[in-house]
């Protein structure tokens, strides 16, 4: 294929295809860059902390990490709600949206803060982390550094998913690598100028992405979207129900995410030690790894999905669904070649620092496929915004995770594969009902719970 050729292809086509197009070839460079960052920032990072510490790290930004619940479901609301009023031509109605969700999550973020200030004192993390007791001023620390600075992140972040309702997944990601990229190169200049600190640690990792998404909103807002730049005077709190009202559905389906998802880490040091949430998170990188791609592919369709449901461009909906099924079964195969090459990719990538078990590899290898495959309908479902079914199935997975993760690990004595198992369940259901929920949608069929 000459070069002309190349060019061709992503030229042509349905004009969200040749957006999506590019997106994709953006996303994949942006994204193989930030993985390989990732990659090389473990071995650096234990390097310079050792093993427990970086567990101890790991465990409390997830802790941390569950700021994300304040918002309420407010960014998924916009997202949706945003993408309808461009798809619209309405500005206005764009700028509204934009105005009133900025102000009310930096009210939410301003009052946590308050709530968090007073709490701190009272926190006892070495019992929270199951650390050192000698470490709780260096946690306390820590944990006041991260979630100031994550609380503020938080609010700045948002620039990511006015992006993505212009459907510039890309740019979106390219901010995210620059904050990955400079808080690299702090943790290098650390390792050759001070010894292992987690204050460090955590300032190095967690500022540098704030200073990236401030920067980003000012120029962005200031050039590139003006037209609908946050402003007091379009903050208008009687259009929140009809951001809260999808929002909410989509904060409970986070708060069940998190539940699933975000708490392995916490499971992990309370009933093996912090120690043991590094080889964990060890092999959960390189087998995202192995789904990265498949992600990167993944991310621009949300919103076309929600821009081509709106046009009742059905039978684009379907060619996109089957070619990210096509893609999908790629990415399985070259999961399965990591996994039988995995001790020997660990061997070059770790060394023998920490030591990571064949069946931990399996089951977390099994884990991101079926995430990666729930990512394909349930993509579809957000954009759509016909979520109800998925925040009922969220609660009742949520609701038996820490049985499931408790019997596994304790009682089948499966260990640290028994949580990763529980978390896999959860998973499985959600592959079969959204399969389901898809093609009732798509075929008119939807009716009730399946339509809501």
């Amino acid at each position: 294929m000459t070069i002309s050729q190349i060019i061709s292809y992503f030229l042509k086509g349905h004009e969200r295809s040749v957006k999506i197009k590019k997106n994709i070839v953006g996303n994949i460079l942006i994204k193989v860059s930030s993985t390989v960052l990732s990659l090389v920032l473990i071995p650096l990072t234990i390097t310079y902390v050792n093993p427990t510490r970086y567990g101890i790290w790991l465990t409390l930004s997830s802790v941390i990490s569950w700021i994300s619940l304040f918002d309420i479901g407010l960014g998924g609301g916009l997202r949706n709600r945003l993408t309808q009023a461009l798809s619209e031509g309405n500005t206005k109605l764009a700028k509204i949206y934009v105005s009133t969700t900025y102000g009310v999550i930096a009210g939410i973020i301003l009052l946590l803060m308050l709530v968090f200030s007073f709490l701190l004192p009272f926190l006892n993390w070495c019992d929270i982390l199951n650390a050192p007791k000698d470490m709780q001023h260096e946690l306390s620390m820590v944990a006041a550094i991260v979630f100031y600075i994550m609380s503020l992140q938080f609010v700045f972040k948002l620039i990511t998913t006015v992006l993505s309702a212009y459907q510039q997944t890309s740019q979106a990601s390219m901010l995210n690598f620059l904050g990955s990229l400079t808080g690299f190169v702090a943790i290098f200049i650390l390792t050759r100028t001070t010894h292992g600190s987690l204050t460090y640690l955590a300032l190095a990792l967690s500022l540098p992405p704030l200073l990236v998404f401030v920067i980003a909103n000012f120029w962005l807002f200031g050039v590139k979207f003006k037209e609908i730049s946050p402003s007091f005077s379009s903050f208008n709190l009687k259009h929140l129900p009809n951001l809260a009202n999808l929002g909410l559905q989509f904060f409970f389906i986070q708060i069940a995410g998190i539940v699933i998802f975000s708490t392995t880490n916490i499971i992990i040091s309370h009933f093996y030690g912090p120690q043991e949430v590094t080889p964990y998170n060890i092999a959960n990188r390189l087998f995202n790894a192995c789904s990265m791609i498949f992600f990167i592919i993944l991310t621009p369709f949300p919103p076309a999905f929600t821009d081509a449901f709106f046009r009742h461009e059905i039978d684009w909906i379907k060619k996109s669904i089957l070619y990210l099924v096509k893609f999908w079964i790629f990415v399985a195969s070259v999961t399965l070649l990591v996994f039988i090459a995995s001790p020997l990719i660990y061997h070059f990538w770790i060394g023998n620092r920490v030591h990571i078990s064949l069946s931990l590899s399996l089951v977390v290898a099994v884990y991101a496929l079926l995430l990666s495959w729930n990512g394909i309908f349930t993509s579809f479902i957000n954009g759509v915004g016909k979520i109800r079914l998925q925040l009922y199935a969220g609660f009742v997975e949520a609701a038996s995770f820490f049985p499931l993760a408790y019997f596994f690990s304790q009682i089948c004595h499966l260990g640290i594969q028994g949580i990763v198992i529980a978390s896999i369940v959860p998973l499985l259901s959600g592959a079969i009902w959204s399969y389901i929920q898809y093609t009732k949608i798509l075929n008119n069929t939807a009716r009730g719970i399946w339509n809501k």
